[in-house]
């Protein structure tokens, strides 16, 4: 499929009316397949908008961010709460935007948010069965429990054990004469003084390092450390490379000369007041919608650079000024509660 026919193939699709778009929402939320096609094929234009936003139309990847935006769409339908004023277009553009952009995050990282989401799901299923025998799972165990085909968790268990090669790198056997972040950290400390920095560790992370550079144990590869735990191996080499830089700031702390405190301020009961004040506004702000949070944000630009006005966040949603204007009065209702049952409890 290719982005123009994917235009070709919505071009009919037309706005639908505040009456018949909620008719079409309830019997979507209710189960309706008919209704949930038309409130999806309806708003298919306004994901192909805002995934044009991050990504050209000739850009192959077009046609992921589309998809991972229609998911968000789908979210949106099935979230979207009746009784606020304000259109579904407005709420829907949180979630589709929060999904593509997710997806833009595994493009730069060089891998789909689907074998990421794989990733997830097979380590949640690990663990669970791990906790649950207290032995290492078999393979039909696996499949059986996160409900995958056993040929279809060979061919994972065989992506995540593969190392992604360069095209630029050397096809020489020679072993290679650079030295482990561990090996140049032996160069300052002896081997006694790291078993001693080793108790401070997680558990995790000290036996990682342990079965890794064979201390007290038999030395180990990452895939088998990996297959041992139920993780990826990047995951593994992750936890690796942050027990040693734990290990190199350990070992270092000792020669720098230890800094005096600074007495702590006194505060007035002026600034203390304030501070509560702000800590609860904080706390009722992630109680309430997240597209009223983020207009909310803009508005009296709350963790931002600078204020937007109500013409520049409707623009960004897509919508009339005056349901913006609805949506920042909700909130500010929304706010004024919660922080009542903060200070109530």
């Amino acid at each position: 499929m290719t982005f123009s026919y994917l235009c070709e193939q919505y071009k009919d699709a037309t706005t639908l009316g505040a009456a018949e778009e909620r008719t079409l929402l309830l019997g979507a939320q209710s189960g309706d397949p008919k209704a949930m096609d038309k409130i999806v094929f309806s708003n298919m234009k306004l994901v192909i908008s805002r995934g044009l936003i991050f990504c050209k139309s000739t850009d192959p990847r077009i046609l992921d961010l589309i998809s991972a935006g229609s998911i968000g769409l789908l979210f949106a339908v099935k979230r979207f709460d009746l009784t606020t004023p304000y259109r579904f277009s407005t709420y829907a553009v949180w979630w589709i935007d929060s999904f593509i952009r997710k997806e833009v995050r595994f493009f730069k990282k060089g891998q789909s948010s689907y074998m990421e989401n794989l990733k997830v799901q097979f380590a949640r299923g690990m663990k669970t069965l791990i906790d649950a025998t207290g032995k290492m799972p078999t393979e039909e165990e696996v499949a059986r429990f996160i409900q995958w085909p056993r040929y279809v968790l060979r061919v994972f268990q065989k992506y995540l054990n593969e190392k992604p090669k360069s095209l630029d790198a050397t096809t020489s056997q020679a072993p290679s004469k650079e030295k482990s972040a561990f090996e140049n950290v032996l160069q300052y400390e002896n081997q006694t003084e790291i078993r001693m920095v080793l108790n401070k560790l997680t558990a995790v992370e000290e036996d990682v390092i342990r079965h890794r550079y064979g201390i007290g144990c038999k030395e180990e590869t990452l895939v088998k450390i990996a297959g041992f735990y139920g993780l990826a191996r990047e995951r593994i080499r992750q936890i690796e490379a942050n027990a040693l830089r734990k290990i190199f700031i350990l070992l270092t702390e000792k020669r720098l000369p230890k800094k005096e405190p600074k007495p702590a301020k006194e505060e007035s009961e002026e600034e203390q007041k304030r501070r509560k004040a702000r800590l609860r506004v904080t706390q009722a702000m992630k109680r309430i919608d997240p597209v009223a949070r983020d207009v909310l944000s803009r508005f009296y630009g709350i963790n931002r650079e600078g204020k937007q006005s109500i013409e520049e966040i409707a623009k960004i949603y897509s919508a009339d000024i005056t349901e913006i204007e609805s949506i920042i009065s909700k909130a500010h209702e929304d706010v004024e509660k919660s922080i009542r049952k903060i200070k109530d409890q």
